[in-house]
C-alpha cells in the first residue's frame, strides 16, 4: 500500500523539471526548471551548476549537458514521523561526565604590603 502512496504522490508533484532540459536553454530557463544551484564554479568559459541532489548542470553561454541525479528530491516532508521509527523510551546516554568542581573563592588583599607579600613571602629568619 505504501509504494502505491509514493507513486501517487510523485504524479501530482508534475513532470519531473529534469527531463524537461534540453541542450540551447538559457541560464534563466535552467533556473526558472531546477531552482539555484547549490554550488556554481566558473572557468575557462563553462560554468558548473551543482544541486543538493546530485545532479549537475554544465553551460558555455546556453545549457550544454547536464547529469541527472540518482534519486528526485524528497517530495513534501511529512510532519509526523514514522510510528515505527519513532523511539519508544528515551535514549539514555553511555557516559555522564561530571561538571569540575567549582574554584574557592579568594578574599583579594586590601593594601599593598599584603599583596606584595602574597608574591614575595618573608624569607625564614636564621636562629643565632
Amino acid at each position: 500500500m505504501l509504494p502505491g502512496l509514493l507513486l501517487a504522490g510523485s504524479l501530482c508533484a508534475g513532470p519531473d523539471p529534469w527531463a524537461q532540459l534540453k541542450p540551447g536553454l538559457t541560464p534563466e530557463s535552467v533556473t526558472a526548471l531546477l531552482g539555484a544551484p547549490v554550488l556554481l564554479t566558473k572557468g575557462h568559459g563553462t560554468q558548473t551548476w551543482i544541486y543538493d541532489n546530485g545532479g549537475e548542470v554544465l553551460i558555455r553561454d546556453t545549457l550544454v549537458e547536464w547529469t541527472q541525479p540518482a534519486m528526485p528530491p524528497p517530495a513534501t516532508p511529512t510532519s509526523a514521523p514514522a510510528p515505527h521509527l519513532a523511539p519508544k523510551q528515551p535514549v539514555k546516554p553511555a557516559v555522564v561526565i561530571a561538571p569540575p568542581p567549582a574554584a574557592k573563592a579568594t578574599v583579594p588583599p586590601t593594601d599593598a604590603k599584603e599583596k606584595a607579600l602574597q608574591f614575595f613571602p618573608k624569607p625564614a629568619e636564621s636562629a643565632p
